[in-house]
């Protein structure tokens, strides 16, 4: 299965599996918001509308930036997960703690606007290997400077459900999953 694949199978989970914990009245795929198109998209009955971007592929700041500023302007809360086995991941990514682990400029971003934590969801050719999870990153203190930029502590803070939580960081509307 090719990464189309990956990204086509973790819509269809997100699709399926959302309105089982919440009151979903709208879900779509592929859906148009101006000129960019967000991989799942959910309109709920209390009114808030929620993006899910699933990111597998490296994708730079200043274009995820501008994807969450649109959606915030058209009153869509944006949430982004990333699939730990990924290219736009520092490096393979999976729940548990780690050391000195390797994170990407976009899981940094991420890490910030989201309130201290990073969405994954692993997924391979043959499987849904985990469900989806969040790490925090700590800096790696002990290691001196040359790793303070690049490197981080993992800290695997659990899997999450998939009932959504809504709120604004700087300028951006948010959506998260509850712990």
């Amino acid at each position: 299965m090719s990464e189309s694949g990956i990204h086509m199978r973790a819509k269809k989970f997100f699709q399926e599996n959302i309105p089982l914990e919440n009151e979903v009245i709208v879900n779509e795929r592929e859906y148009w918001i101006a000129n960019h198109r967000a991989d799942v998209y959910f309109e709920l009955k209390n009114n808030c509308k929620v993006a899910i971007e699933y990111q597998s592929s490296n994708m730079s700041i200043s274009d995820m930036e501008e994807r969450l500023k649109t959606y915030t302007k058209y009153n869509v809360h944006g949430l982004v997960v990333l699939n730990g086995l990924g290219s736009c991941v520092g490096e393979k990514k999976y729940p548990e703690n780690k050391k000195r682990v390797s994170v990407s400029k976009l899981e940094r971003f991420l890490h910030d606007i989201f309130g201290w934590r990073v969405y994954y969801f692993n997924i391979t050719e043959e499987m849904i290997q985990y469900p989806v999870y969040y790490l925090r990153f700590a800096h790696c203190l002990n290691y001196g400077y040359k790793y303070a930029h690049f490197k981080r502590d993992a800290i695997f803070r659990g899997y999450s459900e998939l009932r959504f939580e809504f709120f604004t960081n700087q300028e951006y509307k948010l959506a998260k999953f509850s712990d």
